[in-house]
């Protein structure tokens, strides 16, 4: 390993952790699903602790399903829109990298496009757009649609993502003269329409905004399906990679970066973050023991609907200690296939029940998951980090306090280690992951 290389580290901010019975610790509190002083004292642990970026989830709709079990989990059920979000918490931090979710399904790709250039220059240029293409089956009909199929989101997603850095490329670096001699604000010959016509998409451009400060916002992806992962070697620069294990990790690693050539792209132009479902506490044991009392927080309702939900099947009428068989699952998932893969290779080997699934499936969507003292979660990250198969971490804490938790055990040891940052050495998001500013480019009309 270069002695130089150091991890890249994100966190994935829920208002009181990942796990499904967080907000029952919480809930004599003031709601912190929409609080920004809440969002505000975690986006500060988080710079506090050096970290790369925060990143904010999204969805258009709340989790299909009977309102019984839907409302027993905060997930998807009351939040901020996340571009408002990310911009409020740009005002209240000054050096950490802040991600954003938007779907290429739903958007217009100039909407979409001026709204994250807005915040990577209201930030000083620390945005990153997620770019997903849909995945929740109630959000569809929020916008006039129907479900739309997987393949077709992916045809979708490389169009738009086109026009957006299209209209990112509207005025030239210098375009903005300022010239009172000549009367000129801007150079009119530097500016560009885009006179985009496509087959999902007609915009002529160009957006009344000038290139950031990072060129455009970093952008971000998690696809793992082939067109997914299509679409990342394309486009993507930060990737999440979730894979539990170091074999799968590194098979994922050397397939998305190997199929960049095809696009004309370096493998160092894109980070590979690995999922890490952290808990740490001092001992192992007390890590163990404060997540088994979320454990038993969990209402089987909740369960088993969470179960129908990750696996596309409905498994309601069964008990939650009943089995389930691979014959359960649909015939196509329209989802996550990397999910339906990882899903039909475990009910393949063997039938699980329901109280398997959701604890070994879907609290982690099979994410690598480590509870432990400061020294073996340091451990993990280190070996991973070492054998080459990701260039960091995308962290979940199933707890509220794990960012804290974090921060005050495990980010000394990794520094004490060399393997992460003791200080930002600038600051915007591409300075933290170590990507060059993107030139202007010229686009043809």
């Amino acid at each position: 390993m270069s002695e130089n290389r150091q991890m890249v580290i994100g966190w994935l901010m829920e208002p009181a952790g990942t796990h499904h019975a967080g907000w029952q610790v919480s809930a004599d509190q003031p709601d912190t699903a929409h609080d920004i002083r809440h969002f505000a004292k975690m986006a500060q642990e988080a710079e506090a602790a050096k970290l790369d970026f925060i990143f904010q989830a999204d969805a258009a709709s709340i989790r299909p399903g009977p309102i019984d079990a839907v409302s027993r989990q905060l997930t998807y059920a009351n939040m901020l829109e996340p571009f408002t979000q990310m911009a409020a918490l740009s005002q209240l931090t000054s050096k950490i990298g802040l991600v954003s979710t938007a779907c290429t399904s739903f958007w217009e790709p100039f909407n979409l496009a001026r709204l994250a250039s807005s915040v990577d220059h209201i930030s000083g240029g620390r945005f990153g757009w997620n770019v997903v293409t849909g995945r929740h089956p109630m959000a569809a009909p929020n916008y006039g649609h129907d479900s739309i199929a997987h393949s077709d989101r992916y045809k979708r997603a490389h169009e738009f993502t086109d026009v957006v850095l299209g209209l990112w490329d509207s005025y030239e670096d210098d375009a903005f003269c300022r010239d009172p001699q000549s009367g000129h604000y801007f150079d009119p010959a530097k500016i560009h329409p885009l006179y985009h016509e496509g087959e999902y998409y007609k915009v002529r451009g160009p957006m009344p905004l000038g290139r950031t400060p990072q060129g455009h916002p970093v952008l971000v992806q998690a696809g793992s399906s082939g067109p997914g992962k299509d679409f990342a070697a394309r486009f993507g620069e930060v990737i999440f990679s979730i894979n539990g294990t170091v074999e799968k990790a590194g098979a994922f690693y050397e397939d998305i970066k190997g199929r960049m050539a095809h696009y004309g792209r370096e493998r160092d132009e894109m980070r590979v973050l690995s999922a890490l479902v952290v808990v740490v506490r001092e001992t192992t044991q007390e890590a163990i023991d404060a997540f088994e009392d979320m454990q038993q927080r969990l209402h089987p309702e909740l369960m088993k609907h969470t179960v129908s939900y990750d696996l596309e099947t409905d498994v309601m009428d069964l008990d939650i200690d009943d089995y389930v068989t691979v014959d359960r699952l649909p015939a196509e998932a329209n989802s996550s296939k990397s999910g339906d893969a990882v899903l039909r290779e475990w009910l393949t080997q063997r039938p699980m029940t329901v109280r398997e699934l959701y604890f070994e499936f879907c609290q982690s969507r099979s994410s690598k998951t480590v509870h432990g003292s400061p020294a073996e979660v340091a451990d993990v990250m280190e070996e991973w980090f070492a054998a080459g198969v990701t260039d960091g971490f995308m962290l979940m804490f199933p707890l509220e306090s794990g960012m804290r938790d974090f921060g005050r055990l495990v980010v000394p040891e990794l520094q004490r280690r060399g393997l992460f940052r003791q200080d930002y050495e600038g600051n915007t998001l591409r300075d933290h992951l170590g990507l060059k500013r993107p030139e202007w480019k010229a686009r043809p009309s």
